[in-house]
């Protein structure tokens, strides 16, 4: 689905497009250093000597909230407002398929970046500091594009009646409802078995490696990825999957 067009002054259009090409080159490097090492994080902190050079270790929780919540919530509205709110021929809070798809964003970095951390059992009490602010700054840049590419555009009238736009937040909220559940599943399983490593079985936990990351992938199919910068995102994020 594609809207009408990107409005706006040319320097939030380049702030933009500088956004994406920076999402690109972190991409990029992620990318290739994911490959060679992987960073301390989840069952690869468990290896010996892994979190040397990621900084001293800071509460998980606090980790989450800071790498997530953040920018998902509070960067990705105050750019959305100030960048939609600056036209003066526009309302932001009038255009309702914009105003939708910055719900999906929100509901789901509510809950990933702040309910999620609060109520996770973690097999790990801290993160390397290092971890958490390479999470913040990448998560920062592309909320902070999504967000602004989502201001400057205008949909069709009516689009949020359009079967592509239906079809879109119907997988939105099927893989919400799947990333949720798995949590949910990985919670339980850390409470019946602390201290261990298990790997869980059940459902989609029989048919993919992380049902979490293919239900949040789906979220993004059906709402983000409707920007360059949505699908840098989804590579930038993969391959810490």
């Amino acid at each position: 689905a594609t809207p009408d067009a990107m409005e706006g002054t040319s320097a939030s259009v380049w702030v933009e497009n500088g956004l994406v090409i920076a999402g690109g080159v972190l991409t990029l490097g992620s990318f290739v250093s994911q490959c060679q090492k992987p960073a301390p994080y989840g069952k690869f902190d468990k290896e010996a000597g892994s979190s040397a050079g990621w900084g001293p270790g800071i509460p998980q929780r606090l980790g989450h909230i800071a790498s997530d919540f953040i920018p998902g919530c509070i960067i990705f509205t105050l750019v959305y407002f100030l960048a939609a709110g600056a036209d003066d021929r526009r309302d932001p809070t009038s255009d309702t398929p914009n105003i939708i798809l910055l719900g999906f964003f929100l509901a789901h970095y509510l809950h990933r970046g702040l309910i999620h951390p609060l109520i996770m059992r973690y097999s790990s009490k801290t993160t390397p500091l290092m971890i958490t602010v390479s999470g913040l700054i990448g998560n920062a840049i592309f909320a902070a594009a999504i967000s602004l590419y989502l201001a400057l555009n205008t949909y069709p009238n009516n689009y949020e009646e359009d079967a592509r736009f239906v079809i879109g937040a119907v997988l939105f909220w099927i893989g919400y409802a799947i990333n949720r559940w798995a949590d949910l599943r990985l919670r339980n399983l850390r409470r019946d078995n602390p201290g261990q490593y298990v790997i869980p079985h059940g459902f989609l936990f029989d048919y993919v490696v992380n049902p979490n990351y293919f239900g949040e992938l789906i979220e993004w199919t059906g709402a983000r990825a409707r920007s360059l910068a949505g699908y840098l995102e989804g590579v930038y994020v993969a391959p810490g999957r």
